[in-house]
Parts: C-alpha cells; structure tokens; sequence
C-alpha cells in the first residue's frame, strides 16, 4: 500500500511541500525575534551643536535605555561629543532618557522625557534629541 503511494506524483509533491514547510518555519521564526541592532542618538543643547555652548554651559550627558524587564544600559559621554551609540543590543522596544550634567557639580541642567525606540536586528536606529538650558554668562 505504502510502496504504490510513495510512487504517486502526488505524494512526492506532498511530502516537498511538507519538507519545505519544516525548513522555512524554523528560519522564519527565528529571524523575527532574534538577533541584534544598534542605537544612535545625537544631541543639540538649545537646538545647536556648538560645542562653545556645551563647555561654557555644560558637562556631561548620560543617555538611558530599559528594555520592558527594567533592565538598563547607559551611555556617559562629554556634551561636546553630541553622540552616544548602543551597539549590539537585543532587537526589541525600550524606553530612552537622558539627563545633561553641569561638569562642576553634576546638577541636571535639562531632561528628555522618556520615549520609546523600537530597534529592529541589523538595523542602526537613529534618535535625536534636545536639551533645553538657561543660558550662563
């Protein structure tokens, strides 16, 4: 019974459809929900990028991921350097903050309200944010 059927046309293109299916599921699955991007934010303080502005006004800024577990990952970096990069960072939604620093005595200047960044594998997300400030004379 079986010996006749596996001879049938239509056997064969069952089972390579079947065989088909088995090998393109796994691979889809996994390409959906794994795998790792990166994340690129730039700064302007008072919407410019004038670093006179950062080291006469300014010290520092740290840039805040969480993923939905609350885990965190932070970036410090020099205002004048206006750009921070996450690298390999699970491909996933989190939440973005960042606070600039007076160098002197590390009091916040100017917040970003937490937004979300969704970050897609092998992808380079980019963000850009401001930092309101009172200007010092």
């Amino acid at each position: 019974m079986f010996k006749n059927a596996a001879r049938s046309p239509e056997f064969r293109s069952l089972l390579i459809r079947f065989w088909l299916v088995s090998v393109a599921l796994p691979s889809l699955a996994c390409s959906s929900d794994s795998g790792t991007g990166s994340l690129v934010v730039n700064w302007t303080v008072n919407s410019t990028s004038d670093a006179a502005l950062c080291d006469n006004n300014t010290g520092w800024v740290a840039v805040e991921l969480r993923d939905a577990d609350g885990n965190r990952s932070t970036r410090n970096g020099p205002c004048h350097a206006f750009s921070t990069v996450f690298n390999s960072i699970s491909s996933e939604a989190y939440t973005l903050s960042a606070y600039l620093f007076n160098a002197g005595n590390d009091t916040t200047l100017s917040t970003v309200n937490p937004r979300v960044v969704n970050l897609s594998a092998e992808v380079a997300t980019t963000v850009t944010i401001d930092f309101p400030i009172a200007l010092t004379d």
